[in-house]
C-alpha cells in the first residue's frame, strides 16, 4: 500500500528534488495554495511516473494530490510549480491539482516512479510519516513556507529536518520551470 511505502522508505537528505516553497491554504480561502519543487542538481529531472501525496492527520489514509503521466522536466537548479485548480497567481503553473490541503497542519510526500520517497514536508501537527525530522510549527496560517536559503539563492538546504530547513514568510514567491535558475 502507499501508506506502507511512505512509512517504510525514508527520504534521502541528499535527494535530488526537494519541496521548496508551499502555501498550504489561506484562512477563508483554503484553495489559495501552491506547491513548488526545486532541483538542486545541474541536470534536468523528468517527473514522469512520480506522485505527490498529502495527509492531514495521523491515521488518515493518504490522498494522491498529483501524478505525472508524461514527461515533465524540472531544469537543473530550477523550479516546478503546482497550483490548486481555479486559483490564479502572477505566474503560470507547470501543473494543476484538484484536492485541497489544510493551512493549519499536514504533510506532503514526493515519490518516484520506482516507489522511492524523495522528500517529505510537514507543517503544524503533521503526521509523522509525512515529515522529515520535525515539522515547521512557527508560522501564521496563510504564510508561505520556504526552504532555505530562499529566493535568488535557491532552496537547497536539506538537513533532514523541516523545522530547521524552512522559514515562514508573509510574501509568497512562486517559481515555475520557466523561472531563472538559482542561485
Amino acid at each position: 500500500t502507499v501508506q506502507a511505502t511512505i512509512m517504510a522508505t525514508g527520504a534521502d537528505p541528499s535527494s535530488s528534488v526537494l519541496f521548496s516553497e508551499i502555501v498550504p491554504g489561506v484562512p477563508g480561502r483554503n484553495n489559495r495554495e501552491f506547491i513548488e519543487l526545486f532541483n538542486p542538481g545541474f541536470e534536468a529531472i523528468d517527473l514522469d511516473g512520480w506522485s505527490l501525496w498529502h495527509q492531514t492527520r495521523e491515521g488518515q489514509e493518504p490522498s494522491q494530490l498529483f501524478v505525472w503521466n508524461e514527461r515533465a522536466d524540472i531544469p537543473g537548479m530550477g523550479h516546478y510549480l503546482l497550483t490548486h485548480a481555479g486559483e490564479e497567481f502572477d505566474i503560470l503553473p507547470d501543473a494543476v491539482y484538484d484536492s485541497a490541503m489544510f493551512e493549519g497542519k499536514g504533510g506532503l510526500t514526493l515519490i518516484t516512479a520506482d516507489g522511492e520517497v524523495v522528500d517529505r514536508f510537514g507543517w503544524g501537527d503533521a503526521p509523522a510519516e509525512f515529515l522529515a525530522g520535525f515539522p515547521i510549527v512557527d508560522f501564521e496560517k496563510g504564510n508561505s513556507l520556504e526552504r532555505l536559503p530562499g529566493g535568488d539563492l535557491g532552496n537547497g538546504s536539506n538537513s533532514g529536518n523541516n523545522a530547521a530547513d524552512f522559514v515562514a514568510k508573509t510574501d509568497a514567491d512562486p517559481q515555475n520551470s520557466g523561472s531563472p535558475i538559482t542561485p
